[in-house]
């Protein structure tokens, strides 16, 4: 572990302070012509597309829109996106247009983390003691608290601090890094949820401190890191953070809130200081990519980390929890064995991912409109297309 950079922790620069650069794609809609739909994926000649088994599914469920892919360590095999950006308005959801993924973010954060550890800038045993021991006022349990246990769930943070509304964080003042420092101490001074490295507690509050110990290592924005480690390399068309559609234009898929009669369109998001956390946004292909890389990373064969770390990130590190850095092991039989899943949603949005190593494939489902009747809707067509490819 490499902690010498310590000085400037709290000093970034001012450019890498100021708003993150664009990632691959720099504003909700970047890739849309004035048509609407660009064209398919680049690989799209090879690409099945699922908008023929995705329609009624979407209809059924009164989704707004629906995208979905089936993914194997080969890259792209089946991929659709359904229905319409915004509810009462007629234009149509594209392939290229980003989904919201809320929680599924923390695989990635997972990653990003990971290399740091890598490069000696970071360890799984870093401390909370060894990286925030500047902010005052923090309660001691938290001293021994380790990289490791903030990313499996086991630091005894509460879910999201509890002295502190969504709206006073977002009129945090200073760059996201700032907020992020103001959130830290407003986490680190709450009692633990519960008795930290005790048991398993889900908490978006630990990712956030993760993502906080990348920039104070490095010096540098938590989305320069993800963009640099994941967005570039990995092709990720449409990534970046938060909205899906810039405020007053449809140039990309707007949030809906479920309603009785159909889904209300909303412009909102989570605060973007808790990007770690669940914030990334992407299109399917560029999501797909991402999880390319994942199954890559079962065979040896992953392009952004060593062999050693695929198999720590995909590893509970605890006993009692299935939990393995951003994915909820089970057991499955028509995975063969273990499956690996997550959800993520920012209650506007819904996205859900499933891998199955053994069987070489995984299938990812995301919708804009969340949450109770989205994530039944989005398991449906999971279950459609596990079916699918299962089939002889």
């Amino acid at each position: 572990m490499r902690l010498s950079a310590l000085a400037s922790f709290l000093a970034l620069s001012a450019a890498a302070r100021a708003a993150a650069p664009a990632p691959v794609s720099s504003a909700p809609g970047a890739n849309s012509g004035p048509s609407g739909c660009a064209k398919p994926p680049a690989d799209g000649a090879r690409v099945e597309d699922l908008a023929v088994v995705l329609e009624p599914l979407r209809q059924k469920h009164a989704l707004p829109a629906l995208g979905a892919a089936v993914v194997t360590p080969e890259g792209v095999k089946a991929l659709g996106v359904v229905g319409f950006r915004k509810e009462g308005d007629v234009t149509p959801a594209c392939p290229e247009d980003a989904f919201h993924l809320g929680s599924d973010t923390k695989a990635m954060t997972a990653v990003v983390l990971a290399k740091l550890v890598e490069e000696g800038k970071l360890s799984f045993s870093t401390t909370v003691h060894d990286v925030f021991s500047d902010i005052p006022g923090q309660d001691p349990a938290y001293a021994s608290v380790t990289l490791d246990q903030l990313l499996a769930h086991r630091s005894g943070l509460p879910h999201d601090p509890g002295r502190v509304s969504n709206d006073a964080l977002r009129r945090l003042p200073g760059s996201l890094h700032e907020q992020r420092e103001a959130y830290a101490r407003f986490a680190l001074q709450e009692p633990p949820a519960r008795p930290p490295g005790t048991a398993y507690a889900y908490s978006n509050a630990g990712y956030v401190l993760a993502g906080l110990m990348a920039e104070r290592a490095t010096g540098r924005p938590w989305e320069e890191l993800v963009r640099d480690t994941l967005f570039i390399p990995l092709s990720m068309k449409g990534a970046g953070f938060g909205l899906t559609a810039s405020p007053g234009k449809v140039d990309g898929l707007w949030a809906h809130r479920e309603s009785t009669g159909a889904p209300v369109p909303v412009s909102s998001d989570n605060p973007g200081l808790i990007s770690p956390a669940g914030t990334v946004h992407v299109s399917m292909e560029g999501w797909a990519h991402f999880i390319t890389d994942v199954l890559r990373g079962f065979e040896g064969t992953g392009r952004v980390l060593s062999v050693a770390s695929y198999q720590h990130l995909h590893t509970p590190p605890f006993s009692g929890t299935s939990y393995a850095y951003g994915w909820e092991t089970v057991e499955r039989t028509w995975a063969g064995g273990k499956a690996y899943t997550h959800a993520g949603s920012n209650t506007l949005n819904y996205a859900v991912a499933w891998v199955a190593p053994k069987r070489r494939f995984a299938v990812l489902v995301a919708t804009n409109v969340g949450h109770d009747a989205a994530s039944r809707a989005c398991d449906e067509v999971a279950t459609v297309l596990m079916k699918r490819e299962l089939s002889p």
